[in-house]
């Protein structure tokens, strides 16, 4: 992956790559090594304020494959994104409502 060229805040081009998780079912169905495929969605709701929000985020794959690579938080805008989180969303719980996707590949017997 090459980061946007933005002269100052991006250190230098990182060698990362990235597999589209909208892909995953198409790269499954086309490797031809599955009788059946399918994909499940399951929705979520949990409650959380400011910091779980801000949490959230910082668990993502791609901002840990940034930091993994050197890319620090300031860099990130983190800590702007940490202020503009709590100014919204203070210490009161909000509803996030989260959908968690399954891919199922079925194998035929041998």
């Amino acid at each position: 992956m090459l980061l946007p060229s933005r002269p100052g805040i991006w250190p230098a081009p990182l060698s990362l790559q990235f597999w589209h998780k909208g892909e995953h079912l198409g790269r499954m169905i086309a490797s031809q090594q599955f009788q059946h495929c399918v994909e499940i969605a399951a929705l979520c709701e949990e409650r959380g304020d400011a910091d779980r929000f801000v949490q959230l985020f910082q668990s993502q794959g791609d901002y840990q494959a940034l930091r993994r690579n050197g890319i620090d938080d300031a860099t990130l805008g983190v800590d702007r994104f940490f202020d503009e989180a709590h100014a919204i969303l203070r210490s009161a719980e909000h509803p996030f409502w989260f959908t968690y996707r399954a891919r199922i590949g079925v194998r035929p017997t041998d």
